[in-house]
């Protein structure tokens, strides 16, 4: 088993020095980890870090809202706040307009009149109006290709039948 390690670091060993230039330095492409560091790995001081953060969490966030009351801000600790509590990104819309069914394209129009309206009036965000309007204009391209291909059926029996009648 020692002898293994020991010819794996041979091997290793051998494979670096044919990587490097005579300098000590390693040819472009070619490094002594080849394989690298690995995905989501972190630095152990980091993890120390957060950790001892993550104890202090209630703490910090008490000592903010006791500054803010005070009418005191500190840049570290909202630095500290926005670690425990990151801006959610992503959040159901709370406020979901009654525009559903959309059954034809005035439904869609009176969807965009409606969104608009109710964002003029400050009821939802300007990110909740665009995920709103993507939702419409997915509508809209659903019926537009049903449309197209509803008309290119129609299209089809009319060419059908007149080829019928004038093979007689």
């Amino acid at each position: 088993m020692i002898s293994d390690k020991k010819s794996q670091k041979s091997i290793k060993s051998a494979d670096t020095k044919k990587a490097k230039k005579g300098s000590g330095r390693f040819k472009k492409g070619k490094s002594g980890n080849a394989k690298g560091r690995p995905l989501g790995s972190r630095n152990k001081v980091t993890l120390m870090a957060q950790a001892l953060f993550d104890g202090e969490a209630e703490k910090i966030c008490l000592k903010i809202i006791d500054l803010a009351l005070k009418g005191e801000s500190l840049p570290a600790l909202q630095i500290c706040l926005n670690r425990i509590l990151p801006p959610v990104k992503s959040a159901p819309i709370s406020n979901p307009l009654e525009i559903l069914p959309l059954k034809s394209l005035a439904d869609v129009v009176n969807g965009y009149s409606e969104i608009l309206n109710v964002y003029l009036r400050g009821d939802i965000t300007s990110d909740e109006v665009r995920v709103m309007q993507d939702i419409l204009e997915g509508a809209r391209r659903a019926m537009e290709t049903a449309s197209i291909a509803e008309s290119n059926e129609i299209i089809e029996g009319l060419l059908e039948e007149k080829n019928d009648t004038q093979k007689l």
